[in-house]
């Protein structure tokens, strides 16, 4: 027999309190924070191009973007506080890899979290960051240098890469054609370049 709660008649204290507790989990549930999983962090601590992976602990940004391809999903790519960034460009000899590891965040931030701005110059190779996963971040950086039908940042096509879907890319508070302590407002990338390119 079901029971039948009438306007004006109190339901016992344990219901409201099971209600209670509901609506409570259901509140933190939805104000809860997403949270970014993370694995392994990288710090850029040379400003040559040279190399291939993280050798003695010593990073290029080339060897880095290999070691975070390597290693698993959702690294991060920072950059080292001994270094002064805005004066010490990465000036690229090709095409950065091709960033293939789902979430890989390459942020112009230092080991301590404080912003250093890197400075990436591709110095008319090439694309300069290209980025064939998903949920990839890119952030806090000057790119530049892409010559013509090129791009600063070229996010590929998914069906090229025989993927369904690469989505959730994110380029926030870069400067694109230019870096950042540039006075003059002119591009230093080609004018028939892409600075950020997305392919359907």
């Amino acid at each position: 027999m079901s029971t039948i709660w009438k306007v004006g008649v109190q339901a016992p204290a344990r219901v409201v309190w099971l209600l209670t507790l509901i609506g409570l989990l259901l509140f933190l549930h939805t104000a809860a924070p997403t949270v970014r999983a993370s694995g392994s962090t990288f710090i850029v601590d040379r400003t040559d191009d040279g190399g291939s992976g993280c050798n003695n602990k010593h990073c290029t940004l080339r060897g880095a973007i290999e070691n975070a391809n390597s290693s698993g999903t959702f690294n991060n790519i920072r950059f080292s506080k001994t270094i002064n960034w805005a004066l010490n460009p990465i000036i690229l000899s090709a095409s950065l890899p091709t960033i293939t590891s789902q979430g890989t965040w390459i942020d112009g931030s230092n080991e301590d979290g404080a912003l250093v701005y890197p400075v990436i110059n591709a110095n008319g190779v090439g694309d300069a960051l290209v980025i064939a996963a998903s949920d990839v971040t890119i952030s806090n950086l000057s790119v530049y240098g892409a010559p013509a039908s090129a791009s600063d940042i070229h996010v590929l096509q998914r069906a090229s890469l025989g993927l369904t879907t690469i989505d959730t890319i994110q380029i926030a508070y870069n400067w694109i054609g230019a870096p950042r302590n540039r006075t003059s407002c002119a591009a230093l990338s080609s004018v028939n370049s892409a600075g950020v390119r997305v392919d359907a």
